[in-house]
């Protein structure tokens, strides 16, 4: 069986390349280009499925919250009183909102029937426009009235505009800064801005005719920022999320400095030397905000493009290194990671723990812009595998497969969604993995917006390396583009379908097309293109200006794949302590470490222990549900047992598959319109280990296509999936809850000595068309492979 989002790569630690900034960086650019150039906003068409997808984006929360929810309807931004503190959510909403209003303007979608979101003229929109045309000359007490400032009838004046020239409008003349500005003398006032400054170079590619003036704007906020770090440093949220801010600045460097290049590559100089290296934390991020973690993927890329371009082969290593440390710490099925808003304390992958929306959509998001930077197809592989899998697989509501309610946290095996207490995840409230409107933190309400819309503008790149000059598809979807190379369509149901048909009308100039093939896919055809593709690599095809047409076959066969790893006994540990991650009913009255330990080692659900001879008359054992990780402290003896928390997930293709559990829904509060908050308990067993050979799935396990992907569905509708994975499933007595989760699945060969039921036949369905489920199993009867022992 295949560890968990396996490949080729290498996880040696490469040099770290020093960061050059020099005089000899190109005046309209970055000294080092990047491997893929990506497309501006508003290139890109996304078409069927994708197309369905970003509709119901746009019907669901994306299209509403700026009616109903304060952060955004009242927002500081547009001079409100709402979005107080870090005064993030605005631009979070915004950041994903201006790709999503371009990408259905150029798919002509003007008009949402039926719907009160958006695409709608008010009532109250039309009476106020009749008093205040093109909603100027608005009294000052009524700076936020909704139905005009934010709204116009279709595409005309989108409401993305009003947000954008407010802001715009309202920059300190003298200063320079944008938005806000309660906290000039705090460390942490340069991150709010930062995602209304993707906003805004989003919405200059997006209108060319406003391209300069947009980015004018841009560079007095840079400048007045970098005035500012000059004497008041970057710290918290801006120092870890200093990345973001840079590639910003290289965005401008690359497009349009308008004679600041000398001060845009400082900025960037100091935005590195006064954010946190991400080179050290990624040696050991336990501990660390998971959502930090996902934007910190990206460092090494964007320090890349920043450099003179003459390490690029150490720079991509760094890269690969990142995806691959968190695989082998606190990898998932779906390509993510275990962060229940901070990461655990040692190494923990257990299938229950949850990692945030957040960290999901940011994760696509550096994923995008490594593959962009490296042209490595592996980060496109993970692209796909996140947000096939992890991004819908946090949407949920009882008629299925919109976007109005969402979890906080979301996790592989999610067997109830309801306010929990006590629970498994360790930083956030009891209610993180119901759905709704803002469940724990509002964050994820705002930012989850730039996940479809960003995927699909970062479908497409061009090649502009000399004598290979040509157009990329770096992650598969329908949708097209038009390019300087010329035009590009993909007509596919990819991840449901298995094949992709690719037409190109190439313009002067144009010598190569890329096709990203699957790590994977081994096997795949490409009608139409001389040679044979590789797996895990760019397909380079040869082509002249005019049209050309390529049928790609994937070859796509089930698989299993291992999560999770074995953990050595780390021995009796004198003056060390291991805090959190306590299993209930601790702590138990203690007499000896020893005694402690071996207590550890006869429960089932215990990976590590504690003993305290603090109180010298009442010692006491705590036995620990975590590997947590280890700290010196007197007058305390711990350790770790030696435990297998190994499970195993079914692939097919870029899909994970997995048990959908009957659902019954609580309607715990509403909001606004379809905006509901719910809680969801499990109609249905749960407990099952899986039938199956891992190194043979197909004896056992069978796919079965349902008709494929039906056009105008939803994508990852709850119900009528388009394919399953017909399995042999066993019930599991011994596997039981843990803190209202279901604990680690129990270890392998599960069903020795009789200690399952009798097989029985079920469909396991894809993982993002699914609200409860089982997604890691234990095997019924097979042996696992040795693997390496990670302490």
């Amino acid at each position: 069986p295949l560890p968990h989002g396996s490949s080729d790569l290498d996880s040696a630690s490469p040099t770290r390349p020093a960061m050059r900034l020099s005089a000899t960086l190109a005046l309209a650019g970055s000294a080092a280009p990047p491997a893929f150039h990506r497309l501006p906003t508003g290139a890109t068409t996304p078409r069927g499925w994708l197309l369905k997808q970003l509709v119901l984006q746009a019907e669901g929360l994306s299209g509403h919250l700026s009616q109903f929810w304060d952060d955004i309807q009242n927002s500081i931004w547009i001079g409100g009183k709402a979005d107080g503190d870090l005064h993030e959510r605005a631009p979070y909403w915004l950041n994903g909102f201006v790709p999503l209003a371009y990408l259905l303007k150029n798919a002509n979608i003007t008009e949402l029937d039926g719907m009160a979101g958006i695409y709608k003229q008010t009532a109250a929109c039309a009476a106020l426009e009749k008093a205040f045309p093109d909603c100027k000359d608005i009294p000052a007490v009524r700076p936020l009235d909704q139905a005009c400032l934010l709204y116009r009838r279709g595409w005309e004046s989108p409401p993305v505009d009003k947000y954008v020239s407010y802001i715009m409008a309202h920059q300190n003349n003298e200063t320079g800064w944008l938005g806000p500005d309660d906290q000039p003398t705090g460390g942490d006032q340069y991150w709010g801005p930062s995602n209304v400054l993707q906003s805004l170079w989003q919405y200059a590619e997006a209108e060319p005719t406003k391209t300069q003036e947009v980015v004018a704007v841009i560079i007095k906020h840079l400048l007045a920022m970098k005035k500012r770090m000059e004497t008041i440093k970057m710290t918290s949220w801006a120092a870890f999320r200093w990345i973001d801010l840079a590639f910003t600045a290289e965005w401008v460097l690359a497009n349009s400095p308008q004679g600041h290049e000398e001060e845009l590559k400082e900025l960037i100089t100091m935005l590195h030397d006064q954010g946190d290296d991400w080179d050290t934390i990624f040696q050991d991020p336990h501990g660390e905000h998971n959502v930090n973690v996902a934007q910190g993927l990206k460092s090494a890329a964007v320090e890349y493009l920043a450099s003179d371009g003459t390490n690029a082969s150490a720079y991509t290593a760094l890269s690969r290194q990142r995806m691959a440390e968190l695989d082998a710490q606190y990898g998932l099925a779906t390509g993510m990671y275990v962060g229940d808003e901070l990461m655990p304390d040692g190494p923990l992958s257990s299938p229950s723990r949850g990692i945030e929306l957040c960290g999901v959509v940011e994760s696509m998001y550096s994923y995008n812009i490594m593959l962009s930077t490296h042209g490595d197809p592996a980060f496109g592989d993970r692209v796909e595998r996140i947000a096939y899998n992890a991004l819908p697989a946090t949407w949920a509501s009882p008629r299925g497969g919109d976007m109005w309610a969402h979890q906080y946290l979301q996790a592989v095996n999610e067997v109830v969604a309801v306010q929990s207490n006590p629970h498994l995840w360790t930083h956030d409230n009891d209610m993180s993995e119901t759905y709704g409107l803002a469940p724990n933190f509002g964050c994820c309400t705002a930012n989850f917006n730039q996940g479809w819309p960003k995927l699909a503008n970062g479908l497409f790149y061009t090649v502009e390396r000399e004598g290979e000059e040509g157009i990329a598809v770096g992650v598969w979807a329908p949708a097209s583009a038009t390019t300087k190379y010329g035009s590009i369509e993909v007509d596919t149901t990819y991840p449901f379908g298995d094949s992709a048909n690719v037409t190109v009308r190439g313009a002067e100039g144009i010598k190569n097309i890329f096709l990203r093939i699957p790590a994977w896919s081994v096997g795949t055809t490409v009608s139409g293109a001389p040679g044979t593709p590789k797996n895990g690599t760019f397909f380079k095809i040869p082509v002249t200006p005019g049209v050309h047409s390529f049928q790609v076959q994937f070859s796509a066969e089930i698989r299993i794949e291992t999560d999770g790893f074995l953990t050595a006994d780390s021995g009796v540990q004198v003056g060390v302590d291991r805090a959190n991650g306590d299993l209930p009913g601790q702590p138990t009255p203690g007499t000896t470490a020893e005694a402690c330990r071996e207590a550890c080692q006869a429960n089932a659900d215990c990976v590590a222990w504690a003993f305290d001879s603090c109180a010298n008359s009442n010692p006491s054992c705590w036995l620990k549900g975590d590997l947590v990780a280890p700290a010196t402290k007197s007058c305390r003896t711990s350790g770790a047992v030696a435990y297998d928390s190994r499970s195993y997930s079914v692939h097919r293709g870029a899909l994970l598959y997995s048990l959908p559990l009957g659902l019954n829904y609580t309607l715990t509060h509403t909001y606004y319109n379809e905006s509901k908050d719910y809680e969801v308990r499990p109609t249905t067993a749960w407990a099952f280990a899986l039938d199956a050979d891992p190194t043979n799935p197909s004896a056992q396990l069978s796919f079965v296509s349902d008709g494929g992907y039906v056009p105008g569905a939803a994508p990852f509708n709850q119900t009528g999936w388009p394919n399953h994975i017909e399995a042999s499933l066993l019930p599991l007595d011994g596997w039981t809850m843990l803190y209202n989760s279901a604990a680690v699945p129990p270890a392998s060969p599960a069903c020795a000595s009789g200690r399952c039921g009798a097989a029985q036949k079920a469909a396991l369905v894809p993982h993002g068309g699914t609200v409860l489920r089982i997604g890691d199993f234990p095997l019924a009867h097979w042996p696992r492979e040795s693997r390496e022992v990670v302490v």
